[in-house]
């Protein structure tokens, strides 16, 4: 997600479900909001769902996942904060969705949706 083998202005829309919750710094969620930015047509439109975190931001490590041993990382997301870096990269936040978990069907915490279009050049940094 951070080096996106596409040519600039190449897609109309971008999906990233529960994909950059595996980017766990800052700086590699700016890289990839970046690249979407990049390869995307003006006015293209990009869905993002991540995991909310109870306390904003928090990075969790897990050593096991569906009864098999895994090393993966996983952030959860401050809604406002992503709002925030996505708008910086040069989105406007057309839509945002926020829903509880479904009981005994997947982990047990919210989820948030962001739909935002491509809408000229990102802030400055």
């Amino acid at each position: 997600m951070t080096a996106l083998d596409a040519g600039d202005g190449r897609w109309q829309g971008l999906i990233a479900f529960y994909s950059i919750i595996h980017l766990t710094s800052d700086s590699e969620i700016r890289a990839a909001l970046s690249e979407f930015h990049r390869t995307l047509v003006e006015g293209g439109l990009l869905l993002i769902a991540v995991h909310l975190g109870d306390h904003g931001d928090a990075t969790v490590h897990a050593d096991e996942m569906l009864g098999f041993g895994v090393d993966m990382e996983f952030r959860f997301f401050d809604l406002e904060e992503l709002a925030g870096a996505v708008a910086a990269a040069g989105f406007k936040v057309d839509a945002r969705l926020v829903r509880a978990p479904y009981p005994d069907v997947e982990v047990q915490t919210s989820r948030a949706y962001l739909l935002a279009r491509r809408v000229g050049e990102p802030a400055e940094t």
